[in-house]
C-alpha cells in the first residue's frame, strides 16, 4: 500500500500540481476484494485532503476485462478520450460499493451513469485526472494528465508554403511526402502553413530528406505537383559533427541589383517573403526620403556606379546580409561561429546582438557618411603574401587587407599606389584596383576612427551571442572586447586580418561555410587558404535558396 501512494505522490510531486485538483482517477481496478480497498485507501493517502467525495474513481476494467501488460495503454486511451469529449463513463455494472471501503471518507466516488466533464463544473476550473496501473511484478505507475489547451485560432494559410520531408530510407520518403500531399488534397480545409509548421517544427528529422515548395496551383493542377515531388531530388544527411559557419563580405562585392529577384518574389517564395520582411525591417528604420533612394540604389536602374560610394555601400551591404543571415537563421541554420570582412564584421555583430537593429542602422549609416568626408584614396588588391609585400611598402602605401593566403590589399592616395602599382607590374606581380571611394584600413581614416568611436560612446554595446572573429586580432573575440567603442574605432583604422580568421574556423574539414551576401569573394579567399580542402562545403545564401528551388 505504502508503494503505491508514494508514487502517486511523486507524481504529483513532479507535475507541481496539487491532487485537490484532480477531478478523476482512472483506476488500476483489479476487481478483488482485498485489491480495490487498498487501491482505494493509497489514493486516499497520497491525495493527504480533508475535502470528501470530489473526485470521480473508474476503471475501464469493468469494460474490457483485465488486459494483463496492455492495461496502463488502455486507461490512458480512455482518458484522453474522457478529457477530448468532456465526458466521463459511468463504472459499467456498478451498483454498491465494495463493503470493506467507505468512500464518504474518501475524496473519491463511483458513479453508475456517465457525467459531463466540464471545466466549469470543477473547483479548480481545469481538467486533470490521474491514471492508476499496478503491474503483477510490482511496478506501480502513476500518470498525470490535464486538458489541452485551447487551439488558438491559425492565421490564414500563406500563398506559398515550404514541406519539408524526412524518413529513414529514400522509399520511405517517398511515400511518406506522397501520403502527405494526397491527404492534403482529400482535406482541402486543412491550413497548409499549418501542416508546413507542423512538418519542420513538429517531426523527428531522418537522414533521408527533401522538400517542396506549393503555391496556389496545389489544389487546381495537384498532378502537377505530384509530379513534381517525384523529380525533386532527396539528399542524406550524414552523421557527424559539422558545425556551420557565416561568413560575411566587405565592400567590392557590392552590385546594383544584389537581392533584387529574392525582394520582388515574396509572394512565390517562402524564403522570399522572410527576406522581404528583414528588408522592409531595416528601411523602416531610415526617414522616408533615404528609404526611397536606397529601394532605387539596391533594386533600381539608374545610375548603377552610385552605390560604390562608401556612405552608400555600406548600408546597402548591411542591408542585405543581414535580411539574408537572419533569413538562413529563421529557416533553421544555426551558426557556430561568424566571421566577416571588414564593414562584414559590423553586420555580423548586429546578427550577433551586440547592437540593436535600431541603432545599428543609425551607425551603419554614420561609419558610411565618416568615411565618405575623409580624403579619397585607392586601394589596390595584390596576388601575393602580407609578410612580402609589408617588406615592399613606400610612403604613403599601407597594407590595408590580409585577405588570404597570397593575397593582399594595400591602400594609399592615388599617384602614390599609382608608382606602386607600377613597381609591383615590373617584377610580375599581378595587381587590381579594388571598386571602392576610399582607402580603408590605412592611417587616412584615423579622423574617421576617432569620430566613430566618439558617436558609439552614445549607445549600449552588447556581448555577441554568437561568437565572432576579430579583423583586428585575426583571433576569437575575447569578453568584453567588442563591447568597446575603442574597438571598433581600431576596426576602422587597422589592417584586416581577414587570412588569419579563416585560418580559425578552417580547421575542421567537415565543417560548412555559408557567404551571406551578393557574391563568393569570401569563398573564394577560403578555397585559396593554406587551410583549404578540396572537399570543404564553401555556399553561398544565393545558392542555398536556388538548390531548395525557393528563388
Amino acid at each position: 500500500m505504502e508503494g503505491q501512494a508514494e508514487v502517486i505522490r511523486s507524481a504529483y510531486r513532479n507535475a507541481g500540481i496539487d491532487p485537490e485538483t484532480v477531478s478523476y482517477v482512472e483506476a488500476h481496478g483489479t476487481g478483488t476484494s482485498l485489491g480495490d480497498p487498498i487501491e482505494v485507501e493509497s489514493l486516499t493517502k497520497a491525495f493527504a485532503t480533508d475535502k470528501k467525495q470530489f473526485c470521480i474513481l473508474g476503471s475501464v476494467k469493468g469494460n474490457v476485462g483485465h488486459a494483463d501488460t496492455a492495461a496502463g495503454v488502455v486507461g490512458l486511451a480512455k482518458v484522453a478520450l474522457c478529457l477530448n469529449n468532456k465526458f466521463i463513463p459511468g463504472t459499467v455494472n456498478y451498483e454498491e460499493p465494495n463493503p470493506k471501503i467507505n468512500f464518504e471518507n474518501t475524496p473519491f466516488i463511483v458513479k453508475a451513469h456517465g457525467t459531463e466533464w466540464k471545466k466549469e463544473n470543477v473547483e479548480a476550473g481545469i481538467l486533470r485526472a490521474g491514471i492508476n496501473s499496478f503491474g503483477v511484478g510490482g511496478t506501480n505507475v502513476h500518470v498525470v494528465l490535464e486538458e489541452a489547451p485551447e487551439a488558438v485560432q491559425s492565421s490564414p494559410a500563406e500563398k506559398v508554403n515550404l514541406l519539408t520531408f524526412s524518413a529513414k530510407t529514400p522509399t520511405a520518403l517517398e511515400a511518406t511526402s506522397k501520403r502527405v500531399l494526397e491527404y492534403l488534397l482529400q482535406n482541402p480545409g486543412i491550413n497548409v502553413s499549418d501542416a508546413a509548421w507542423t512538418l519542420k517544427v513538429g517531426r523527428k528529422p531522418f537522414p533521408f530528406r527533401k522538400s517542396l515548395v506549393i503555391n496556389d496551383e496545389f489544389y487546381k493542377e495537384p498532378e502537377k505537383i505530384i509530379k513534381k515531388l517525384e523529380e525533386v531530388a532527396y539528399s542524406e544527411v550524414k552523421p557527424g559533427n559539422r558545425d556551420v559557419y557565416l561568413m560575411f563580405p566587405g565592400q567590392g562585392s557590392q552590385y546594383q541589383g544584389m537581392g533584387r529577384e529574392l525582394y520582388f518574389s515574396a509572394d512565390k517564395s517562402v524564403v522570399s517573403k522572410i527576406f522581404k520582411t528583414h528588408i522592409d525591417e531595416v528601411f523602416e528604420l531610415l526617414n522616408p526620403e533615404e528609404q526611397k533612394e536606397f529601394l532605387e540604389l539596391m533594386y533600381g536602374n539608374e545610375d548603377p556606379q552610385k552605390i560604390n560610394q562608401t556612405q552608400y555601400t555600406q548600408f546597402a551591404l548591411f542591408a542585405t546580409s543581414y535580411a539574408l543571415a537572419k533569413t538562413m537563421i529563421e529557416i533553421g541554420i544555426k551558426p557556430k561561429g561568424m566571421i566577416g570582412h571588414s564593414i562584414g564584421e559590423v553586420i555580423a555583430a548586429v546578427v550577433a546582438g551586440v547592437f540593436e537593429l535600431k541603432d545599428a542602422v543609425e551607425i551603419v549609416r554614420f561609419r558610411g557618411k565618416v568615411m565618405q568626408k575623409q580624403e579619397p584614396g585607392i586601394m589596390l588588391s595584390v596576388m601575393a603574401p602580407a609578410s612580402e609585400i609589408e617588406k615592399e611598402l613606400e610612403p604613403g602605401v599601407w597594407l590595408a587587407l590580409e585577405n588570404t593566403t597570397g593575397s593582399c590589399v594595400v591602400g594609399g592616395r592615388d599617384q602614390d599606389i599609382a608608382k606602386f602599382e607600377e613597381k609591383l607590374k615590373g617584377r610580375g606581380i599581378n595587381c587590381t584596383r579594388v571598386r571602392t571611394s576610399h582607402a580603408f584600413h590605412t592611417p587616412m581614416m584615423e579622423k574617421a576612427a576617432q569620430e566613430f568611436e566618439k558617436m558609439l560612446s552614445g549607445f549600449t554595446i552588447n556581448e555577441p551571442q554568437i561568437p565572432i572573429v576579430s579583423n583586428v586580432s585575426g583571433t576569437w573575440a575575447k569578453e568584453g572586447e567588442m563591447t568597446s567603442p575603442s574597438y571598433w574605432s581600431e576596426h576602422i583604422l587597422r589592417p584586416v586580418k581577414f587570412s588569419q580568421c579563416l585560418a580559425e574556423v578552417l580547421k575542421n574539414p567537415e565543417d560548412i561555410f555559408i557567404e551571406v551576401g551578393a557574391g563568393n569573394i569570401l569563398s573564394s579567399f577560403a578555397r585559396q587558404h593554406e587551410c583549404k580542402n578540396r572537399d570543404r562545403s564553401l555556399l553561398t545564401s544565393y545558392a542555398i535558396f536556388a538548390r531548395l528551388k525557393m528563388m
